[in-house]
């Protein structure tokens, strides 16, 4: 069997480590890469540009292409800009769920205990996360999508999608960054500890999204050691970023 392929749904920025960046990185010409939006940098980039695009179209056209391909193929749905693309995507999906071998979906709509999307897309995510087989959210995520305090979340989002595994990171404690892992039923919860470390997180979910499929659905490792690989690699992105006051801005 050829090896898999990962179509993603991100955002596309010049500048920062954010988005496509990470996933073209770690998974080269395997990644497929759909943009949702372009951007001459990150969200918090002052005076960054933006672009939307409608991904849905591209999207539909991707996946058609990989019919003849005999390999499976993965789809990934990152950041969207909107509530319609939400909307839009998910009658993709399912016009060709045959093509779509794990569907896995990252609803990025906040951190750090707060939300930098609007309240409709955080609401539309639901239509995407209810067909997915992997929920990939970090903790302000979590809470955000189920209206619950951190404590709750992980086991809210489990009841409203019994059916799917979940993997919650960014939970911090005193000295680690914990990432809370719900696999698909049977199989039984986990929580991997990672050493915390100071720095900007800018880009780790993505870089570890990207590791983690990597690691777990194209090489076929544990589910226990592609957590811990994905966070390894998010932890070393925050060692050697540069500081905020290094980051360009743009008049």
């Amino acid at each position: 069997m050829n090896r898999p392929r990962l179509v993603v749904v991100h955002s596309l920025t010049a500048h920062g480590r954010v988005g496509l960046k990470p996933f073209l990185d770690v998974i080269g010409v395997d990644c497929l890469p759909v943009p949702s939006l372009v951007a001459s940098g990150p969200g918090d980039m002052p005076g960054a540009r933006r672009q939307t695009l409608d991904p849905a179209d591209l999207l539909l056209a991707t996946l058609e292409a990989c019919s003849g391909l005999a390999t499976p193929v993965d789809l990934f749905i990152g950041y969207l800009a909107d509530a319609t693309q939400a909307e839009r995507l998910a009658k993709v999906v399912d016009k060709r769920r045959d093509r779509i071998r794990h569907l896995i979906v990252d609803p990025v709509c906040g951190d750090d205990g707060r939300a930098y999307v609007a309240r409709e897309l955080i609401e539309r995510w639901s239509v995407l996360l209810a067909r997915a087989d992997w929920l990939l959210p970090n903790a302000t995520e979590a809470m955000l999508l189920t209206g619950t305090q951190h404590a709750e979340s992980i086991e809210a989002l489990r009841v409203r999608y019994p059916h799917a595994g979940i993997v919650v990171t960014g939970l911090l404690t005193e000295d680690a960054v914990e990432t809370h892992v719900q696999p698909p039923p049977p199989a039984r919860a986990f929580v991997h500890r990672q050493p915390r470390i100071s720095g900007r997180a800018n880009g780790t979910g993505d870089l570890f999204a990207a590791t983690w499929w990597h690691e777990f659905c194209q090489s076929s490792r544990s589910l226990e050691e592609a957590v811990d690989v994905a966070a390894r690699a998010a932890a070393t992105l925050v060692a050697v970023q540069p500081p905020a006051s290094l980051v360009p801005s743009f008049p």
